[in-house]
């Protein structure tokens, strides 16, 4: 891992979180009956919508995950 910052250590600690390799059958009942998004949404959008991601990881602007469009809370 030392060939990662820190700021990039971050962000793959947080997605490691949602990280889950579920079968297709385990993902339709989680889509029918678990209100949260789907793990991989949920790692990546609030990660789309950083800038500090972009950065740490050289995201080109207007790629997918450095969209052009994103949503600032604060």
């Amino acid at each position: 891992m030392s060939e990662f910052s820190t700021d990039q250590l971050f962000f793959i600690s947080v997605a490691n979180l949602y990280c889950h390799n579920y079968d297709n059958e385990t993902i339709l009942f989680f889509l029918k009956y678990d209100n949260h998004s789907p793990n991989s949404v949920r790692a990546n959008v609030p990660m789309q919508n950083s800038e500090n991601f972009a950065k740490a990881f050289n995201c080109k602007r207007g790629s997918p995950m450095n969209p052009e469009n994103k949503c600032v809370l604060w």
